[in-house]
């Protein structure tokens, strides 16, 4: 008769934990410690092999616009490269605020991490 109450634990038991282990979230990193390879994604090279030409239009604003994030893209993995690579913190600020994006997440979030651990 004793063996019953403890059977029923048991099982609620199992059953929480069961639960836990379903609702738990996947870890995901913050952030890739690698830059974003520059080829063209997928769905646009499929685009191409549809059989339909189009006309491309040439505007000397969106090749501007895509060269200066390419800039800021490319300036800003030189300085996280700085910083968590060759721990030259020093220069990676610097970098970082040469980019002239200070505004951005990112960007705000490496300057005031890195300066408050100089002691600024």
């Amino acid at each position: 008769m004793n063996r019953l109450p403890l059977h029923r634990l048991d099982l609620l038991l199992a059953a929480a934990v069961l639960g836990l282990v379903i609702a738990a979230p996947s870890p995901a990193p913050a952030m890739e410690s690698t830059p974003p390879s520059a080829g063209p994604a997928t769905g646009q090279s499929q685009q191409g092999s549809t059989g339909v030409k189009r006309k491309k239009i040439k505007s000397s604003g969106k090749q501007k616009q895509q060269r200066s994030d390419r800039e800021l893209n490319e300036g800003f993995w030189a300085a996280y490269n700085l910083i968590y690579k060759d721990h030259d913190y020093e220069a990676g600020i610097v970098k970082l605020h040469s980019l002239g994006h200070d505004d951005m997440a990112e960007i705000a979030n490496l300057i005031g991490y890195w300066s408050r651990n100089l002691g600024r």
